[in-house]
């Protein structure tokens, strides 16, 4: 299986998504899947990620190549950026070749949560909660997001 993922910033996202990625389809049996991180066209932003055509020309770059394109961004508090990647996934089926599947799914709210999420290295869940004050429930520090519903994260 040969993987693209399509991130809405790859300069950082990159270290965070690939090593996921892979750790996801090895314990889905395709330890041998080829992720490989769409650099080319440079992407700043999840408004130039959602562009239809940015979408296309990185389908066309990488279609021989690739089997599965994922598309992840932030979800940056937009409630309906579940929906806009919905239907570009549907576009996108016109674009693709048989056999091949583009992707598109929104951290909550922002990729480096799913980093966090799965670190048992941090701060603990009292000094959390005290950064945390004051913060929107939706913010990506907010001290919910730092630990778990019943669970210690130190």
């Amino acid at each position: 299986m040969r993987v693209v993922i399509i991130p809405e910033d790859f300069r950082n996202d990159q270290y965070i998504l690939k090593p996921l990625v892979e750790a996801m389809l090895a314990a889905a049996g395709r330890p041998r899947a080829r992720v490989t991180v769409c650099r080319d066209p440079v992407i700043r932003g999840v408004g130039q990620a959602l562009d239809r055509d940015v979408l296309a020309q990185i389908i066309e770059r990488y279609s021989g190549m690739t089997d599965l394109f994922l598309l992840c961004v932030d979800r940056d508090g937009v409630a309906s950026r579940r929906h806009a990647l919905e239907a570009l996934e549907v576009h996108a089926a016109g674009l693709l070749n048989p056999g091949q599947v583009l992707l598109g799914e929104n951290a909550w709210q922002e990729l480096e949560v799913w980093a966090l999420a799965g670190s048992r290295t941090g701060s603990s869940p009292a000094r959390s909660r005290r950064r945390g004050q004051g913060r929107s429930p939706t913010h990506p520090n907010a001290s919910d997001l730092r630990q778990g519903p019943g669970q210690d994260r130190r």
